[in-house]
């Protein structure tokens, strides 16, 4: 009996140009909640969106989370070498702020897309008193 209800909606083609159409928080947008002949599970199917999605709120990020933030940006512009153990080293030292190095301090530098600079090393440089030896 189900699939008989919903055979029209399949075959009609409304669904592929609908998903291809719009992202998702428009998809999302489509979605009537109440008063609609359709329930919610099927709208959802058919706009190939989760249900736990529909009633997502995101939080917004904290005023101590920037301030961290602002306090890496700080310690990362004058020390470009420190890497994250040494950023949180130079927090709990210097500035007195105790501070988890994994859980914070690096997850915060991936969010900011910084990373120590130092040398690598040089080995496509080769050195012109050495002999070269061919390979067979």
């Amino acid at each position: 009996m189900l699939r008989l209800t919903n055979s029209p909606l399949r075959t009609s083609g409304l669904k592929k140009n609908l998903v291809s159409k719009f992202n998702v928080a428009q998809r999302r947008l489509l979605v009537e909640m109440n008063g609609s002949p359709l329930p919610i599970s099927t709208q959802v199917r058919l706009l190939e969106l989760n249900r736990s999605g529909l009633h997502y709120q995101p939080i917004p990020h904290s005023t101590e989370d920037l301030h961290i933030k602002q306090m890496i940006d700080k310690i990362y512009t004058r020390y470009s070498m420190y890497g994250y153990r040494r950023i949180c080293w130079y927090m709990n030292k210097i500035e007195h702020y105790v501070i988890n190095h994994k859980a914070v301090v690096l997850r915060h530098m991936k969010e900011m897309g910084i990373q120590a600079v130092y040398p690598r090393q040089n080995t496509s440089k080769s050195e012109p008193a050495n002999k070269i030896i061919p390979t067979c």
